[in-house]
């Protein structure tokens, strides 16, 4: 995102997060895609965007606009520098959530 600009999400659900990993038949591990529905899904709000930002700075004011989901998944479509940022994140709250409960699995576990 460019300087002032954030974007906020909730972490996939744990029965979603089965649809961002792809394992090859006959392989033990998989590689992990999000993608950009995912981005567009988990998004949860926004600050620091303005009608400048949708319109263009010829047009749109510099007020800063509420988050809206159908405006936010077609302004991420358009600019993968925004839909990689997002996705990273998005993923790194999967592999945190997973560290977690695998690491509490461990630590459960009889001696």
């Amino acid at each position: 995102m460019a300087p002032g600009k954030k974007v906020f999400f909730a972490r996939p659900p744990e029965t979603d997060m089965r649809s961002m990993l792809t394992v090859k038949p006959g392989e033990e591990t998989g590689v992990w895609n999000v993608n950009l529905e995912h981005v567009q899904k988990y998004a949860t709000g926004w600050s620091g965007f303005t009608e400048a930002d949708v319109m263009g700075a010829a047009i749109g004011a510099s007020d800063e606009i509420a988050f809206d989901q159908d405006l936010w998944s077609e302004m991420v479509a358009d600019n993968i520098e925004w839909m990689q940022k997002m996705a990273a994140a998005i993923l790194d709250s999967v592999i945190a959530h997973l560290s977690k409960q695998e690491a509490v699995a461990k630590n459960s576990e009889p001696a």
